[in-house]
């Protein structure tokens, strides 16, 4: 899997069935979002996650940044940021 986060991920687990606020992930990769693996790796962090008992659009939403080889990370990294998710994901 493409994030290796698994203790951020099981906390939001945890906390999926005590509370009704949606939470919030912050999402920053280096491939391009049109990139056929980043796009493989999204669905699969998107399945991951609803296994777990999150699901966008009911009690998690997810903001993506998209960084290709480094580009305006740290912009992108700063907007996430001011987003105040729960988590944010790296890769």
């Amino acid at each position: 899997m493409l994030f290796s986060c698994a203790t951020a991920i099981w906390s939001l687990a945890a906390r999926a069935q005590h509370s009704e606020r949606v939470r919030r992930v912050g999402v920053l990769v280096g491939l391009a979002e049109n990139d056929p693996e980043m796009k493989e790796r999204v669905e699969g962090l998107r399945q991951g996650l609803e296994k777990l008992g999150w699901a966008e659009g009911s009690n998690l939403h997810i903001d993506y940044r998209f960084a290709p080889a480094g580009a305006q990370a740290r912009l992108l990294a700063r907007e996430l940021i001011e987003l105040r998710p729960d988590v944010i994901l790296t890769q």
